[in-house]
C-alpha cells in the first residue's frame, strides 16, 4: 500500500508508487466503475474494498457459474414467467451464501470500519431469483447480480487483507475460516482463487482513496460491558481473574519490600482500617453487569460517604482489605451464602415498644338495650349549630354511628 500527503489529506493507493494529480475526478458508479478494469479513479473512505479489486472474475473452480456475458445468462420460460434457469440461481444462492459469510465471520473479527462505510448491492440483495412478465427485464435483473458479484469478491479481499501473513500457504484469514467450521475444500478453492491472491501481478483496478477522518464505528458485537474508569480491571477480565492478578503483583512487592513497609503493611492489615466519610481507604464494589446474556461483575468505584454505609449490608467475609494499597473491595461472591447481621439491637427494639393489656374475655358482650326513643327524634334543635341533615338519624339507625340530634346539648343548658 502507498501513501501520499496531497493537499492536508491522507492519499492510499495498493497499485500506484507515483501520487495521482490533484486535478483527478471521482468516480460516481462503483459498479460501473468495477467493469472497466486499470484506470486511475478517485474514490473516498466510503469505499474501502475498491481498491482490492481485481480485473472480472468469471473462471476457475470457484467462479464457473459466472462465466457468462449478458446476453448468454440462461433465462427460461415457466408458465408464461421468464426466470434465470434452476440450475444456475442454485449456483449463484450458493457461492453468494459462501461468500458473505466470509465476509461477515471476518469483517466481525476486523471489529471496525469506516464511520462512512458504503455497501454497495450484493447479489442477494438483486431479486434475480423472482419471476418475471418479459424475458428482457429477467436478464437485466441476472446481469445486474452477475456484476454484484465482483462487490463480493472485493469485500472478500479487502476483509482477508486484516489477516497476515497474505502469500503463505497458510494465511491468517484461512485460520480464521477454518476454525469457524468452514469447509477445508471450499476456503483452499478461496485461498488459490484470485480473490485470496495478494501478490502485485494480477491486475487491480486503479484507486486512489482519501482517508479523510479517522472516525470508526464498532462492528464487533460487544462481547464485555464496558469498564468504569479508574477500577483497574482489564478489558474481559472477570472477577477471579483480576484477584489472582492482583496476588501476583502483591507477591512481587513483597519479595523486594524493606521491613518498614512490611510492619507498616501488617499493621494496616491488622487494623482493617474502616474508610471515612471524607478521607480514608478507597472502595470497590463489584456489582452484577449482563451483556449478551452473560452474566459479569465490574469492579466500580464509590465515594467514601456512600461506601461507608453500604459496607454495612455485608458480611466481613464479603469484604475485603487490601493492605497494599490502602483499598477495600466489597463482593458478594467472596461469602455467596453470608447474611450480614441486622444494624439496631432487636431486644432493645421490643423494650420500648409499648405494651397493651388484652382485653378480657371472662364475660361475654351483650347487645345495647333497645330504646325506641333513640332512633326517631322529632323535636326541633334550639341549638345555635346548624340542624344535622336526616342522614345522621338514619347512619344512627342503623349503625349507631352518630348521636341523635336531641343528645345534643345547648348553650343556653345548664351543666
Amino acid at each position: 500500500m502507498y501513501v501520499f500527503i496531497i493537499g492536508g489529506k491522507v492519499v492510499v493507493s495498493p497499485n500506484s508508487p507515483v501520487p495521482p494529480s490533484s486535478d483527478l475526478e471521482p468516480a460516481l458508479d462503483p459498479t460501473e466503475l468495477l467493469t472497466k478494469g486499470n484506470q486511475l479513479h478517485l474514490f473516498d473512505v466510503s469505499y474501502p474494498h475498491l481498491p482490492y479489486f481485481r480485473s472480472p472474475l468469471r473462471s476457475g473452480m470457484l467462479f464457473l457459474c459466472l462465466n457468462y456475458k449478458q446476453n448468454t445468462i440462461p433465462i427460461v420460460q415457466v408458465d408464461r414467467m421468464w426466470v434465470i434457469r434452476d440450475d444456475v440461481q442454485k449456483q449463484w444462492t450458493e457461492l453468494d451464501k459462501f461468500l458473505t459469510s466470509v465476509v461477515s465471520k471476518l469483517v466481525v473479527k476486523i471489529g471496525l470500519l469506516c464511520l462512512e462505510v458504503t455497501f454497495e448491492l450484493l447479489p442477494h440483495n438483486i431479486p434475480y431469483v423472482e419471476e418475471h412478465f418479459l424475458e428482457k427485464d429477467a436478464q437485466g435483473c441476472a446481469y445486474k447480480a452477475l456484476r454484484c458479484f465482483q462487490h463480493l469478491f472485493t469485500w472478500c479481499s479487502w476483509a482477508m487483507s486484516y489477516f497476515p501473513p497474505l502469500d503463505q500457504p497458510e494465511t491468517g484469514w484461512s485460520h480464521l475460516l477454518l476454525d469457524a467450521g468452514f469447509l477445508p475444500t471450499m476456503v483452499q478453492l478461496l485461498r488459490d482463487s484470485p480473490i485470496g491472491t495478494f501478490s502485485l501481478s494480477p491486475p487491480r483496478l486503479g484507486v486512489v482513496v482519501p482517508i479523510s477522518h479517522p472516525d470508526a464505528m464498532i462492528m464487533v458485537p460487544r462481547m464485555f460491558p464496558k469498564l468504569h474508569q479508574g477500577s483497574g480491571q482489564l478489558p474481559g477480565e472477570t472477577w477471579q481473574q483480576f484477584f489472582a492478578r492482583q496476588e501476583e503483583r502483591h507477591a512481587r512487592i513483597v519479595e523486594h519490600e524493606s521491613l518498614a513497609d512490611k510492619a507498616k503493611r501488617e499493621a494496616c492489615t491488622a487494623a482493617k482500617r474502616v474508610p471515612g466519610r471524607n478521607r480514608g481507604a478507597r472502595i470497590y464494589i463489584w456489582p452484577v453487569q449482563v451483556a449478551n446474556e452473560q452474566v459479569f461483575r465490574l469492579c466500580e468505584p464509590i465515594n467514601r460517604h456512600d461506601g461507608v454505609s453500604m459496607m454495612e449490608n455485608y458480611t466481613e467475609k464479603q469484604m475485603r482489605y487490601n493492605a497494599f494499597d490502602n483499598e477495600w473491595d466489597i463482593c458478594m461472591e467472596f461469602d455467596p451464602e453470608g447474611v450480614p447481621e441486622p444494624t439496631w439491637d432487636e431486644d432493645l427494639l421490643e423494650l420500648t415498644m409499648p405494651r397493651y393489656e388484652a382485653p378480657s374475655t371472662s364475660s361475654i358482650p351483650e347487645p345495647p338495650s333497645f330504646q325506641p326513643d333513640v332512633f326517631i327524634s322529632n323535636k326541633v334543635s334550639t341549638s345555635v349549630l346548624p340542624s344535622p341533615p336526616p342522614l345522621n338519624d338514619i347512619l344512627h339507625r342503623w349503625y349507631s354511628f352518630l348521636c341523635p340530634t336531641d343528645s345534643i346539648p345547648n348553650h343556653d343548658s345548664t351543666m
